[in-house]
């Protein structure tokens, strides 16, 4: 999850807003009754432990983060329904306090500003894998125009933020690499040697690496859309 707080604050408020009078407990304003309402609450509970971990990365980079610490067993209880119940009798503030709310949208804008930083393996075989990228696309002449400007374009974005200390500090490494993962298979797809698409798959393979694996947040989930949106561009 690239901004875990956003997404804490988009699930909070949507629970919140849900406590309109006619709704007054935190079961039916979660719809914990129903499939999608459970799926909401676990992904709520994940959400706030990448929140947690995220706030080491904003302290390394000189962020003080201790106010956002102070709030961490506030926003636990909001997620749990604590010390209201899941089925009392509630309203927006008393459930959500604002002043909580209002901490965890600060602390999400910090983390739309500040991306994680690399770890220093990763970065190694990262800037190993857009070396070869590179190396494969100028040689392999069946890939389209549009994906190899596509592919281009992105080795460009990646390579700039390894480059550039400061411009790494805001870099979305994860969704770039989630785009070149998808695009890495898109050229294996259209590649006319056995060879060549040999290659690109192995490239897209090294992805798993322990070295890498935590860049890319979720791999198969959006694929097919991903590449679309990449042979487009």
């Amino acid at each position: 999850m690239d901004n875990p707080a956003q997404e804490l604050y988009r699930l909070f408020g949507q629970w919140r807003v849900a406590l309109d009078g006619n709704v007054n407990s935190t079961a039916q304003a979660r719809g914990l009754d129903e499939a999608g309402g459970l799926e909401a609450q676990r992904r709520a509970m994940a959400v706030l432990l990448q929140t947690i971990e995220r706030l080491d990365d904003l302290e390394d980079a000189g962020v003080p983060v201790a106010v956002y610490r102070r709030y961490i067993p506030a926003w636990t209880k909001m997620l749990m329904g604590y010390p209201l119940g899941w089925y009392s009798q509630t309203n927006q503030d008393e459930a959500f306090p604002p002043a909580a709310m209002d901490q965890l949208e600060t602390l999400s804008s910090w983390f739309r500003v500040l991306q994680p930083k690399l770890r220093p393996e990763s970065e190694k075989t990262l800037q190993s894998i857009v070396a070869d990228t590179d190396d494969l696309l100028r040689a392999d002449e069946s890939i389209s125009v549009e994906l190899k400007r596509y592919l281009a374009r992105l080795l460009r974005e990646i390579q700039a933020a390894l480059d550039d200390e400061k411009l790494g500090t805001s870099f979305d490494y994860a969704a770039a690499t989630e785009r070149l993962w998808v695009a890495l298979f898109a050229a294996a797809a259209q590649s006319k040697s056995d060879e060549q698409r040999s290659k690109w798959s192995d490239l897209g393979k090294r992805f798993w690496m322990p070295t890498t694996v935590g860049l890319i947040t979720s791999l198969p989930g959006a694929a097919a859309t991903i590449v679309g949106a990449a042979i487009a561009q």
